[in-house]
């Protein structure tokens, strides 16, 4: 499985993420064997991508405190990069949990 991918709940079938949803955009996509529908909630996408990026500037601050400061200047560009990574993780696991959730 890979990591665009989540099992549907209800027939575990592979359903891909669209490209909207990996870059932060919150929307309902569906699986196409059962109809099943995949969303999150508008507000909690915002706090876990909100947690993402505190989570991004964490480690540019750690590493800059770690190496020296001239690599904080490298790290500012992955800043954004990185926190899409970290919310587009969070919101992905929440959205796996809260769907095996309403499986039972």
């Amino acid at each position: 499985m890979k990591l665009t991918e989540i099992k549907c709940p209800r027939c575990r079938v592979l359903v891909r993420i669209p490209k909207f949803w990996l870059i932060g955009l919150e929307g309902v996509f569906y699986c196409k064997q059962c109809k099943k529908h995949f969303k999150i909630d508008y507000r909690i996408g915002a706090v876990l991508s909100g947690i993402g990026f505190a989570a991004s500037f964490a480690v540019i601050q750690f590493t800059a405190y770690f190496t020296s400061a001239f690599t904080m200047i490298v790290s500012v560009v992955l800043f954004l990069p990185l926190g899409v990574f970290f919310s587009f993780l969070l919101r992905r696991t929440f959205l796996v949990t809260k769907n095996n959730w309403n499986k039972q």
